[in-house]
């Protein structure tokens, strides 16, 4: 085995090098991939906020609808038959009061969906935003999956570098144990 003076060992030298050469690439994949975890925000923070708008759209429209059938009820409402008029006139008039509050109570709900859904809560996030994560996915499947490997990525160091503190504090605790078994009296 070549030693040499100014470095040591070779071999040492060269784990060394490839450990460098080790942690350049993943600093230079971080990087790229930091681009693309803008990428995605952007296009993520883009197509929530088009689910606020749309569910604002929708929301409008269902309240106009529901107004718009309100007056048609209250118009039903003052042209109730006369206690003159025939008994199936009364019935007809009864059922035609039934069904619009039937329709309004289920125009009542929809709108009453619509208003949750911008305060809901999906399983991990908002339900806007699980929405817009869905569009998303589906409009640009290679950003979405790149961004979860670099979502990977990090984590996998997370837990490397966790791991190397959990070592450290283990043989930190292990030499702090067999010092005080050395300096004990027993």
């Amino acid at each position: 085995m070549l030693e040499s003076p100014i470095f040591g060992r070779t071999d040492e030298t060269e784990s060394l090098f490839n450990e460098a050469n080790t942690i350049e690439d993943s600093q230079q994949s971080l990087l790229e991939t930091a681009s693309i975890e803008q990428q995605f925000d952007a296009a993520l923070q883009s197509l929530i906020q088009q689910k606020f708008d749309q569910v604002d759209r929708i929301e409008d429209k269902i309240s106009a609808i529901l107004m718009r059938q309100q007056g048609r009820l209250q118009k039903l409402t003052n042209a109730k038959p006369s206690i003159l008029s025939l008994p199936k006139t009364k019935r007809i008039w009864q059922q035609e009061l039934q069904k619009q509050n039937i329709v309004i109570g289920r125009i009542e709900k929809r709108l009453s969906f619509v208003k949750d859904m911008r305060e809901s809560m999906g399983l991990h996030e908002p339900r806007i935003e699980e929405l817009a994560s869905r569009k998303l996915q589906h409009n640009d499947p290679k950003l979405y999956s790149e961004h979860d490997k670099f979502k990977a990525h990090l984590r996998a160091i997370e837990n490397e570098k966790s791991k190397k503190d959990r070592e450290k504090h283990l043989t930190k605790k292990a030499k702090k144990s067999l010092t005080l078994a050395k300096t004990s009296p027993l």
